[in-house]
């Protein structure tokens, strides 16, 4: 009896409950995104993502802004027309958000300027070098919080998009780049990651652009619409 005990205590500790995280599938012109979104990570950003999603606030929206090697980004109303325009990328849902960023579970809060991509950005033999990232990017006017579990900037991140600090809206990034790029943690909310359709963002990526970074209009990389899908919650086996 002792054993069939242990045997089944074995195999019931040998499975857990995968995280149920809310998902959004993206149909484009070249094929299909799925996108898991983080709430632990930035709370009210997924919720206005899904927000924006429900309402088709991303349908027939283009991604405008194209750089390969670095990331792909869509998520202005203002694309919605048929051919380029001088204010594509310019738009947003008509308010802001705040940013999601903890500092410390990026490593900012002990990361010196002097010793990371941010000691670019100051003049050289200041004091701005000493300080530590987290209190530079505080100088600058963004705020952090020890209470989300934000996570980097890496391989097929999605981020918002923001002209400073609490300026996010709609508009949104991919990062393709297959390293890391560390000069964007701290600066804007990481929210999800691609799980899947990752050939698209990289069809996507290698587009044709004009000078403005802007794929041509023959390419144009369209989102045909956005929808949530229905998590359901799996036993996968411990490996």
């Amino acid at each position: 009896m002792k054993i069939l005990l242990t045997v089944i205590l074995i195999v019931l500790t040998s499975f857990v409950v995968a995280e149920d995280y809310p998902k959004v599938l993206m149909e484009t012109v070249y094929g299909n995104i799925t996108i898991e979104l983080y709430p632990d990570s930035a709370p009210n950003t997924v919720d206005n993502f899904l927000s924006l999603v429900d309402s088709g606030f991303y349908d027939n929206i283009y991604f405008h802004r194209v750089i390969s090697g670095f990331i792909i980004q869509t998520g202005c109303p203002l694309t919605k027309s048929d051919t380029l325009a001088y204010n594509d990328g310019r738009g947003d849902p008509g308010y802001k958000i705040k940013d999601e960023i903890c500092a410390k579970a990026l490593g900012l809060d002990t990361l010196l300027v002097k010793d990371s991509h941010f000691a670019y950005e100051v003049p050289p033999n200041t004091e701005a070098l000493e300080l530590t990232v987290e209190e530079y990017l505080i100088s600058k006017g963004y705020t952090f919080t020890d209470s989300l579990a934000s996570i980097p900037h890496d391989y097929l991140s999605v981020s918002m998009v923001n002209s400073g600090p609490n300026s996010g809206g709609s508009q949104f990034f991919i990062v393709t780049a297959k390293e890391r790029t560390p000069w964007i943690d701290g600066k804007h909310t990481v929210f999800g990651r691609v799980i899947d359709g990752i050939d698209v963002v990289h069809t996507i990526e290698v587009l044709p652009v004009d000078r403005n970074k802007n794929p041509y209009p023959e390419n144009n990389p369209m989102i045909i619409s956005m929808q949530r899908l229905t998590d359901k919650v799996e036993l996968k086996e411990q490996r």
